[in-house]
């Protein structure tokens, strides 16, 4: 167990026609974040309303309280430098749990396989099918 790695709080339920998991409370996807609700409502970012060219973020960050992970809150969102800073440390410490202790490389980290949860952590959620053994040889 690592907290840079999405934590299940109940176990893996399968019926006939579905997977169900239940994990800790997620935000959203980091790419639900940089389509500003592409995945969620079906529309697409056209540019506007985007972060300025200086890297500051617009509107209200994950970590300032931003609960639910509707359209609607994604289309006030914006990620600050700093934010954006600190999830990419959360996932280097994450990562380098995998490759040294768990003995995994990942090879599919992607704004698809990160979410942030509801406090504001960038956690890995995905992409383990990719992964391999850090002992084979490439």
């Amino acid at each position: 167990r690592h907290p840079g790695i999405l934590q299940l709080a109940a176990p893996l339920e399968e019926t006939k026609h579905q997977l169900a998991l239940v994990t800790e409370p997620v935000f959203a996807s980091v790419a639900d974040i940089i389509a500003k609700r592409a995945n969620l409502g079906g529309e697409r970012n056209t540019g506007r309303n985007s972060a300025s060219s200086s890297g500051q973020g617009g509107g209200q960050g994950v970590a300032n309280g931003v609960e639910g992970g509707s359209a609607s809150h994604l289309a006030n969102l914006g990620l600050s430098t700093l934010e954006i800073k600190h999830g990419t440390l959360q996932l280097a410490d994450a990562l380098k749990f995998l490759h040294t202790d768990a003995g995994i490389v990942h090879r599919a980290v992607s704004p698809e396989t990160v979410v942030i949860t509801a406090d504001g952590s960038w956690k890995i959620a995905g992409g383990f099918g990719h992964a391999i053994p850090a002992s084979r040889r490439l």
